[in-house]
């Protein structure tokens, strides 16, 4: 998600998280498929959130709100931001740096 600085916060949030879930659990290809009358599931094996390390870039009201809705789903948070601001109390995420972020929320050890 980018800046929306006029915007529900907690709209975009909430997409975010849609967003995850459709591609953690595929429902975008079974969508697709169940309009073909194709109800195989083959392929459609998806993951659970639980236990995952999730980055999440910035931490304003939108990245403070992920943070918050991830926590709920049992994944560990790492954060990173331009902007430190007073420290979130909603997920308690562990800060770090931005180049780290990305290599350790998309390595194989992270999953």
């Amino acid at each position: 998600m980018a800046r929306v600085p006029a915007y529900s916060p907690n709209a975009v949030s909430e997409f975010t998280l849609a967003l995850i879930l459709t591609l953690g659990r595929k429902t975008h290809k079974a969508y697709n498929r169940s309009r073909e009358f194709n109800f195989e599931i083959a392929g459609l094996e998806g993951f659970e959130l639980r236990d995952k390390t999730v980055g999440v870039f910035g931490t304003g009201k939108i990245g403070q709100m992920v943070i918050r809705n991830l926590s709920g789903f049992g994944c560990r948070i790492l954060a990173a931001t331009s902007f430190p601001a007073k420290p979130s109390r909603s997920g308690r995420p562990t800060w770090t740096a931005p180049p780290s972020l990305a290599n350790r929320t998309l390595s194989p050890a992270a999953r």
